[in-house]
Order: structure tokens, then sequence, then C-alpha cells
């Protein structure tokens, strides 16, 4: 039997009374075993099903909380100082009836994210405006085909237009531009005029680096940057974010009228920036979405980002607003039989069912096809708002191609700019350093911005970083990743003299743990004093500090609780070949991570059910990090008046993804010390970090 959610869990363990009564409820256990295969990790090309509640408060609290999440895993929860843009525009080029300038701007002091305004040049009052990140077309921004590509483009029906098949990027801003709206196509990190972080790093990025993880001074992919959540597709999206800040500067903009379109990767961007920053108004995300391929490239992964989730998820986290999708002959096919379908449902639910529309157009490549542009003029138009439609054209009769001449959704031919007529820097702006120290100049800006955020919520309210904490353990209810499953454990390995001695035992293992799960021990007193002891260590060894620690409570009368540390702190497991933690971490969780999320659960059911007041903490055999995540990331109310663990730290000597103290963003908390601030702590507790104490100073330092 499985249990989708804390709550869940009772089904599975109908009581832990913890009275000399037996606590569980045998005919509930699962009689299944840990998962045997070490093949179990989920992948980018796994499958991610979208499975709509209809129940629109839950969705509303899934919604909250998953887009914590995502700002989470990305980065950019606490949200970093907004510093200066100072945006920069120049080169404008008059054109037909549209004007073409390059600007640039930081979203970072000294980052700088480059691109190319398209402007109307007919503007009565303010004007809607559409940002339009791209993905990996060559050349990026400045592509440009060649004539026997732009003629097999043609052959195969994605263009009727030359102009428009030497450039799809161009031509859609071109032809928004000339619809009358505002557009920003600005570069991806690595691309065009975006240098400063070059292309072989942002991208498709598959190999460590060279003294990559100083911890003064580090680079994108090491394990101190995956600490601090910070990765490209992290920065990315936070140039997109200041975009929207740039745009909003922009005289004639409305800033209530804010699309967003991109395509392939860019709708990797679009359907992320939707999800996460509330001042879009639409979106249309190409040849992206499915409920497969989650996105090939490094910069389109981060840690914990799809542990709990995928991207038809993630894209509905924008509804109800407007957003739209096409689908090719390419992953995303599978789009109209699975996927979108539970989208409809969901925006049904919310009551505003034409606010998504699915274009395919499977007999065509991957791209932004014209099928897919002009469906997206269509869908603009209709939801910011742009221009009077005197044919009244559906969006479905634009993408089926009822386009009667002279249709606003017609594209038209246009001067396809060169690379020197469309690039950012030259002599009056010349291009920024770039290379390994501003990569560590952005990390360490980045860090610096984070913790700033931390400090700034602890201050105000500790309680608001507590689902930080809970999201870096992906405990968010959803998937199996997120399940529980658990079990009697009668095969006990300590030798009691009295039957009383003998605890209640359950093995509990997340779903799709290969491992052997961990085996909780409560040994508990009727009439024991409100007080719980957590004890994680060596008990089985009956010449341990723990086993003494545990037969001093039991004679005291105590509470106690205890996890074997032989069962914990096990090396995680990476794809072979795939050395970026995120195509790992991205879509399951360090082993860490699973285990600080069972600890946490049976403290929750322990001390809900018995009501406990006061929480002690002993941690033993470097199970201290771990200890601090799952009391951090518990739910239970007690306080905590005792934490005693070794001086073991996260970022000790951390330099590889295998090392089982690994746990993506864990560093934004300030390790150990920062993680027991976000447990529910009594204003004197006591914190004892001392290496190789003797079983007489923990004994004096827990019970004094």
């Amino acid at each position: 039997m499985k249990a989708s959610s804390t709550r869940g869990i009772s089904k599975l363990i109908v009581s832990l009374t913890f009275v000399l009564a037996v606590p569980f409820n045998a005919a509930a256990q699962t009689t299944q075993g840990p998962k045997s295969s070490t093949d179990e990790l989920r992948s980018l090309n796994s499958h991610f099903p979208f499975s709509p509640t209809e129940n629109i408060e839950q969705w509303k609290a899934r919604r909250s909380e998953l887009k914590q999440h995502l700002k989470v895993s990305l980065g950019l929860w606490p949200e970093l100082e907004k510093t200066p843009l100072n945006a920069v525009e120049h080169s404008k080029r008059e054109m037909d009836d549209y004007s073409v300038s390059c600007v640039y701007f930081e979203s970072l002091p000294g980052f700088f994210v480059t691109g190319n305004l398209y402007r109307p040049k007919s503007v009565s009052g303010r004007v809607p405006v559409v940002l339009c990140p791209y993905g990996h077309f060559q050349n990026g921004r400045f592509l440009d085909h060649d004539e026997k590509t732009v003629a097999a483009m043609i052959a195969r029906g994605e263009e009727s237009e030359p102009s428009n098949a030497r450039s799809p990027l161009q031509a859609h801003c071109v032809h928004l531009a000339r619809m009358g709206c505002v557009v920003v196509h600005y570069d991806m990190v690595g691309y065009a005029d975006s240098k400063q972080v070059p292309y072989e790093v942002a991208h498709f990025h598959g190999r460590r680096r060279a003294d990559d993880n100083d911890r003064k001074s580090w680079l994108f992919y090491s394990p101190h940057a995956e600490m601090f959540n910070q990765s490209i597709m992290g920065l990315q999206t936070w140039n997109s974010i200041r975009a929207i800040d740039f745009v909003e500067g922009i005289e004639e903009v409305d800033p209530d009228r804010i699309g967003v379109t991109g395509c392939s990767g860019g709708g990797t961007q679009t359907f992320i920036l939707a999800a996460i920053d509330d001042r879009v108004q639409a979106a249309f995300a190409a040849a992206m979405v499915s409920t497969g391929m989650q996105g090939g490239c490094s910069c389109e992964n981060a840690c914990n980002l799809r542990t709990s989730t995928g991207n038809v998820e993630m894209a509905a986290l924008f509804a109800p607003k407007p957003m739209a999708f096409s689908a090719a002959d390419d992953w995303t096919k599978s789009m109209v039989a699975d996927g979108f379908p539970e989208l409809q449902r969901l925006y049904e639910t919310l009551g505003h069912p034409d606010n998504t529309f699915l274009a395919p157009s499977l007999n065509l490549p991957h791209g932004y096809n014209e099928i897919a542009r002009r469906t997206m003029y269509a869908w603009f138009n209709h939801f910011l708002k742009i221009v009077d439609d005197p044919n009244q054209l559906s969006v479905q009769k634009v993408f089926l191609g009822e386009l009667p001449t002279g249709a606003i959704y017609r594209e038209r031919p246009f001067q396809v700019l060169n690379v020197r007529e469309m690039t950012v820097w030259n002599s009056d702006h010349p291009a920024p350093a770039s290379g390994l120290e501003v990569e560590k100049g952005v990390t360490r800006l980045w860090g610096k911005f984070q913790l700033a955020g931390v400090e700034k919520s602890l201050a105000e309210d500790s309680t608001m970083l507590k689902p930080y904490v809970r999201s870096l353990i992906s405990d968010l209810n959803r998937n199996s990743q997120d399940q529980l499953r658990s079990m009697v454990d009668k095969s006990e390995d300590i030798e009691f003299e009295n039957e009383q001695d003998k605890p209640n035992s359950i093995r509990v293992f997340n779903e799709t743990d290969y491992r052997d799960g961990i085996v909780v021990r409560h040994w508990n007193v009727r009439d024991a004093e409100s007080t719980l002891i957590v004890l994680l260590g060596d008990v089985s060894n009956a010449s341990s500090v723990a086993f003494a620690v545990r037969n001093e409570a039991v004679a005291k009368k105590r509470s106690i609780v205890a996890i074997d540390s032989s069962q914990l702190l096990k090396p995680n497991k990476l794809f072979e070949g795939r050395g970026i933690a995120s195509f790992t971490f991205g879509y399951n969780r360090t082993n860490l991570a699973k285990d600080a999320r069972a600890i946490a659960w049976a403290m929750d059911e322990i001390c809900n059910n018995r009501k406990f007041s006061e929480l002690r903490i002993v941690a033993l055999d470097q199970t201290t990090p771990l200890a601090a995540v799952a009391a951090a990331a518990s739910r239970s109310t007690p306080r905590l008046t005792r934490f005693i663990g070794t001086r073991e730290r996260f970022d000790d000597d951390l330099n590889d993804f295998e090392d089982p103290r690994f746990l993506p963003g864990v560093l934004m908390l300030g390790d150990v010390e920062g993680i027991i601030k976000f447990a529910k702590r009594d204003k004197e507790m006591i914190v004892d970090f001392r290496d190789d104490k003797t079983a007489v100073e923990i004994l004096a330092a827990l019970f004094k």
C-alpha cells in the first residue's frame, strides 16, 4: 500500500500511539521490501504525467507550493536584490513600418543581457510587449539559414516565404512589431553577444572542470555552486525576470499586457518565466512542453527542479492565464494525447476552457515553423489586444490556415539583418570581459545576494524559510518520489535482557529508493516525561556510545527513537557519463534528502500522536548534517531544546556529487548551524558540537 502524502501516511500506519500496545496496524503494512534494482533513477527522458485535481482549493495550494519550489530550485528564492539595470539602447535602424535597436542591460552588476528591441512605428498610447527568448538555434539571435536550407524548409511546408525561412527568429519579432507590439529578442547565455559565460560552458556541458570548487571562488556545475542552487538555467531565468524589469521602463509599453514566447529551449524559458513571474499575462511555448523529454541541455536543468513535477505541470502553473503550445515531429508529438488533454481539464475546472490551445504540425520537424508562428500571432492578438482583426478570425482558423488575403496574421517579406547590423558590441560599446574570472564573479555575487535574502527573511520571520527546507528534500507530496512505504521490521539485531526493552520497529522506504530503507526503533514509556529523544547512531553495537545513550534513556524512562547510522550516509549514484549533477538530481533526490524526509516523517508521526512538548536530538557517526535537515524539515510542534552532534558539516571537503552529504541548495541556509535555526527551537536550546565525545559527556549534555 502506498501513501501519497504525510497526511496519507496515517492510512499506512494507522497510529503511532507508542503505548505498550503495538503502535502499528499490521494489516496496513506493506509486505513488499525495498527496490532491488540500482537502476531506478529517473532521467530527463522518463515519463512525467500530469494529473490535475478537480478540487480548485487543492490546486491553489499545490500551485503556491510548487511555484516556490521552482524559485528555490533555480536559486531565486528568497528573491535576489534587483540592482540598477543601467540599460543602453543604440544603433537604431528605421525599417518600413518598424524599427530595430541594439540593447543591453545588467541583470547582475557587471553581467549583461544583450539583444534587439523592435518597435512599431505607428504607436498610439501604450502598447503590448512580447519577450522572445530563443532555443538552441545555430548562432542564436544571428540565425540566417543558407539558400539550400531555405529551399528545403519551403519544400517541406515549414515556410512559404524566403526571408521568413532565412530567419524564423527575426520573422516573428518583425511581425509582432508590425502588428503593434514592442518586442525584446534577448540572448541565451553563451549565444550571439552573450559571451561572458561561453557557449561550451552554458550549453550541453557534461564534465567537471579543474579547480571548480574553491569555496571562495567557484564555477558553475561544481558541488559548491549546486549547494547554492546556482545553475545556468537559474541565471537565464533571472535574465528573463530582469528583461521584464527592463521593458517596464520603456515609455510606450503597457505593463499590464506582457507576453512571452520562445521555441525549444526558449519554450523552457517561456513556461518557467510565466510560472514564477506574475507580470506575464499571456504565453506561447513552441515545440517544447511534453510529458516526455524535459530538456536535453545543461541550461534547461537544475538540481531538485523536477523531483516532484514535470514540464506539463510547470506550464500549468500559469493557469488560468492564457498559454498555448505547438507540437512537431519531435518529443512534443505525444502532447496531443498525453499532457494537453489534462491541461484542458485543468483550465475547464478553473472556468477558463478557452485559455489554452495546442497547435500540432506533426509532419514537420522541430522548430518554430510558420504554422506555429501565425497561431501565436492570433493568440497574442486575442489576449493582449494588439490590433483589431477585421476578419474576426479564431485562433483555430488561423492555425488551420484559413486566412483571407491581407489577413493580419499573414507574414510579409522583410529585410533580414546580418550579424554586423544586429550585434550589440562595437567600438562605441565594447564587449565586456569574459571567461573564468567573470563566471566566478557571477557565482560569488549571486551567493552574496542569496545569503542576504535569507538573512533578511530570518530577521522578518524565521518561519518564512521553513518551506525552503522542505523544498530541498522535495517534500511536495505529489509523485512517486514523495511516497513512503513501510513495513514492520522483525529482523532485530539487538539482544535485550528484558522483553519490555524491545522496541517497536518499522522499516521506512522512499518509493523509488534502491537502498534498504531505514529502520526506525521506538522505545516508548507510557508515563514518561513529555520529552522525545531522537538518536542517530550505531544502536546495534552494544559497545557503542549510541547504545549507551539508548540504555540510559530507557533506564530514565524517556521515550526514545533510534535510527541506526549504518543504514544512512550511503554514497549517491549518478548516471554514467553525466558529470553534471542536475541530470541526476534534477529528477531524483539525493540519499540524504530521502533519509531526512523519512526521519522527519517519523518524528512528526510520533510527536503528533503523543503530543510531546520537548525534543532532544543526538547525532553521532557523522550524521549531524542529516539530523539538522530532518529537524528543520519536521512539521511537528515540540520545541527543540538539545542538539548534540559532531563538527561534521556539508561543506567540509565535499568535492563530488557521490558524497553522502551532498544536498543541493543547503549552503544558502548557513550549513548545519544555520539549518538548526529553522527547527522549532527553544530560546535556551543547548547546542553541543564536539568530535570524539565519550558516552559520559554525551549523557551529561543530554540529561542535564
